[in-house]
């Protein structure tokens, strides 16, 4: 009787430990790209290079509509321009999509409104409430 003849099937854990690592990787690399966002613009640009190499998507949304399942509103910054109401003024901290379409992080931004239009709320809750 040979190795292996008669003894269960082992469990793919190579496939599982794979997806493990690179959830990891993914996670130090978006950490990597806060910290070289500012000042070292040439260094952030070709990690986000890389990331896209392997499929993985960096969302800075500025001037996009604000939608909550892609975009996390960290405040609000007045406008007088009633066109740019519940747009991204600025990406604090870029988002990441991976090729699947799962989103791995949402882009932390702020959120252009219109001053005095509309309640003090964060954009989040008034999309939240508009959709009741």
């Amino acid at each position: 009787m040979s190795l292996g003849e008669g003894a269960p099937p082992e469990p793919d854990v190579s496939a599982a430990r794979a997806r493990a690592d690179r959830r990891h990787l993914l996670a130090v690399c978006m950490d990597m790209a806060d910290r070289l966002r500012d000042g070292r613009s040439a260094l952030f640009e070709r990690l986000n290079r890389g990331l896209a190499e392997i499929g993985v998507r960096v969302v800075m949304p500025d001037g996009a509509p604000f939608d909550e399942r892609a975009h996390q509103a960290l405040g609000r910054e007045k406008t007088t321009d009633a066109r740019k109401d519940m747009t991204v003024a600025s990406t604090e901290f870029a988002g990441y999509v991976d090729a699947d379409g799962t989103v791995l992080r949402r882009a932390q931004v702020y959120v252009y409104r219109v001053a005095g239009a509309g309640p003090a709320e964060d954009p989040s809750e008034v999309r939240r409430k508009a959709g009741e």
